[in-house]
């Protein structure tokens, strides 16, 4: 039966890419921060970090439940931050990076 054995559920990935985006005066706008859950402030400085495990599920929740307007802060780093999971066949952050067609 596979797939359709049961009903339909949402993708529970095994790995979620967090992108962040450091803020400046015009992503900021009038927006308050929140303070942000997870500790990866070297992630931050690298604009990416994949998680898995029970991080991968909190993040994924958590990416479905804020807004990716929301302004977060950490160690006084204002960012936006966003999930998405990764398809089996993604092995890390390439995988959400823009890709240009010449």
């Amino acid at each position: 039966m596979g797939d359709f054995s049961g009903p339909p559920a949402p993708y529970r990935p095994g790995r979620v890419a967090v992108n962040y985006q450091i803020s400046t005066e015009t992503t900021r706008g009038n927006l308050r921060p929140r303070e942000w859950p997870l500790s990866e402030q070297e992630a931050i400085q690298t604009r990416c970090v994949v998680l898995t495990g029970a991080a991968a599920t909190w993040a994924q929740e958590l990416g479905e439940s804020v807004p990716m307007s929301q302004l977060w802060q950490h160690d006084g780093v204002e960012f936006h931050a966003w999930v998405r999971p990764l398809l089996p066949d993604e092995a890390d952050c390439r995988a959400t990076e823009w890709r240009y067609l010449d």
